[in-house]
């Protein structure tokens, strides 16, 4: 994951989000994930080994803005397929879920975008939904890990050579403020965390940003607008960059392009892609 922030940490702990994330979380600063599905959704049906994914979430006190590519570069047998799906999910009655790497394994029944859904659903926040889903997903994930090196390592070398194996975050409202926990699941059994807010002391004009999975066109955006995402353009701006995504890695990433605009008052698509069928509206 990449993290950009402007929030003010609390006194005696002032040190960038994002020093902090690749200190003590290790997280490299370009990171590729991998992803494989097996998976029903109401959108569409993926069946695949999976290769890219390009995310972001935007957060804002009264907004959470999350964008998302809509292609599986997958193979069914030897020949390869280009399905679309959704990638930005409701989470329980409440959140929302985007993720970018290992999603699923049926050798182990391990379906992440379930075990999340479960955590969602019997927790009052995102930070405790992702504590949960944390505990559940671990073992799954690793053991799935672990068969796949054993029975497809071609699979499972991009994921250890990016240095994640899933990459999770989970978004909504607690009491009226936006939350955005997220988890990043490392080779060595490493689970480490980012918070929106989290201790940080905030206003109505703090932001933040993470991207996960292939974000080339984000890094060289952000060299030229560095606080791109304060400006109250971010959906379209996130849509542009998106395509130039694509554009720039047509074979890892693809359309339909997803975003979704999340306050306290509900959803919105701005633009709903693979996810037109994910209709739900969370409850606050």
């Amino acid at each position: 994951m990449r993290i950009m922030t402007d929030i003010d940490v609390a006194p005696g702990k002032e040190i960038d989000y994002l020093i902090f994330w690749r200190r003590i979380g290790r997280a490299p600063q370009h990171l590729v994930a991998a992803h494989i599905f097996w998976v029903l959704t109401a959108a569409s049906i993926c069946l695949a080994q999976d290769h890219g994914t390009s995310a972001v979430v935007v957060w804002s006190p009264g907004k959470i803005i999350i964008g998302a590519d809509g292609m599986l570069q997958s193979y069914r047998g030897s020949l390869p397929t280009r399905p679309e799906c959704c990638k930005i999910r409701p989470c329980g009655k409440k959140f929302w879920v985007v993720m970018s790497g290992l999603y699923s394994s049926t050798g182990v029944a391990y379906d992440a975008w379930a075990l999340a859904d479960r955590a969602c659903q019997a927790s009052p926040s995102a930070t405790a939904a992702a504590k949960t889903a944390e505990s559940l997903i671990r073992p799954k994930l690793y053991a799935a890990v672990e068969q796949d090196r054993r029975e497809n390592p071609a699979v499972i070398a991009p994921l250890e050579k990016a240095g994640a194996y899933l990459q999770i975050a989970i978004a909504g409202f607690t009491d009226s403020v936006a939350t955005v926990s997220a988890r990043q699941f490392e080779p060595g059994h490493r689970v480490n965390a980012i918070e929106y807010p989290g201790p940080a002391r905030f206003n109505s004009t703090s932001r933040a940003e993470l991207s996960m999975g292939e974000h080339k066109a984000f890094d060289d955006y952000e060299k030229k607008y560095p606080r791109w995402y304060f400006s109250d353009q971010v959906d379209s701006t996130i849509r542009f960059l998106l395509n130039e995504q694509i554009r720039i890695e047509p074979g890892s990433v693809g359309p339909p392009i997803s975003v979704l605009s999340i306050t306290s008052a509900g959803h919105d698509w701005v633009q709903a892609g693979a996810c037109s069928g994910n209709s739900q509206r969370p409850k606050r």
